[in-house]
């Protein structure tokens, strides 16, 4: 695996990348626009068969410019600091919580976790300050 700063000038991870050549990508949305745009223009040549982005809202914009860069599906994370993933992507667009380790609540709109795994500061229905709500139909 190689990891990368998203902070470090985009020209540096160009040029690494197309050492690595990796074929699985996963990073935030607007690091990964800033890449498509590059790939677009020529001066990155990597050809991931999966990317999956995760740590900020994918706009629907950025979503078609890397599926226009790399020709591949985009699936997205969603997380949080306290617990990631807290939902995944399936191939037919819908977010699908991963409840391996914790146990994630829905209620009017507010996420409530509880996390199985700390031992140092228990997190126990744990209110995060994002808003979601419910697929209709979801359980």
């Amino acid at each position: 695996m190689l990891r990368l700063d998203a902070a470090e000038p985009v020209a540096n991870i160009v040029q690494q990348l197309n050492r690595w050549r990796p074929s699985i990508a996963m990073a935030y949305p607007s690091v990964l626009r800033q890449l498509a745009v590059e790939q677009l223009e020529g001066r990155l040549r990597i050809s991931p068969y999966h990317i999956a982005t995760s740590a900020e809202v994918l706009p629907i914009e950025t979503g078609a410019l890397l599926r226009d860069a790399w020709g591949v599906r985009i699936f997205d994370m969603y997380g949080a600091t306290e617990y990631a993933p807290i939902a995944a992507e399936c191939e037919h667009g819908r977010n699908h919580l991963v409840e391996d380790g914790a146990r994630i609540e829905i209620e009017d709109e507010r996420v409530l976790l509880t996390v199985f795994d700390r031992r140092t500061q228990p997190l126990i229905r744990y209110e995060i300050s994002d808003m979601v709500r419910a697929a209709p139909g979801a359980r």
